[in-house]
């Protein structure tokens, strides 16, 4: 049986621990149950098989960012101001 560190930070501890040695938190030979029982009494964690499920690592999917959306500018058409042309006034006629 090995070892296998749960306890937060010590999920992938890479070290020793007193005679025992960790790689990515999972010792690297197998332990007797006095080994085990004395690095329990430190750090949570629990025996495992090798070959067992719960010793398989966890694979990560990568995460894909979505691309973000840019939307167009508007098109602002430009304005031509036509001149104002006032015509004359009618002179007013004589009575």
């Amino acid at each position: 049986m090995h070892v296998k560190l749960t306890q937060a930070g010590y999920e992938g501890f890479t070290g020793l621990l007193g005679s025992i040695d960790f790689v990515d938190g999972v010792s690297t030979q197998s332990v007797s149950g006095q080994q085990s029982a004395g690095i329990l009494n430190v750090v949570q964690g629990e025996l495992v098989e090798l070959g067992s499920p719960q010793f398989q690592p966890v694979v990560e999917e990568p995460v894909v960012e979505p691309e973000p959306v840019v939307e167009p500018e508007p098109v602002v058409e430009p304005v031509v101001a036509e001149p104002v042309v006032e015509e004359p006034a009618e002179p007013a006629a004589a009575e």
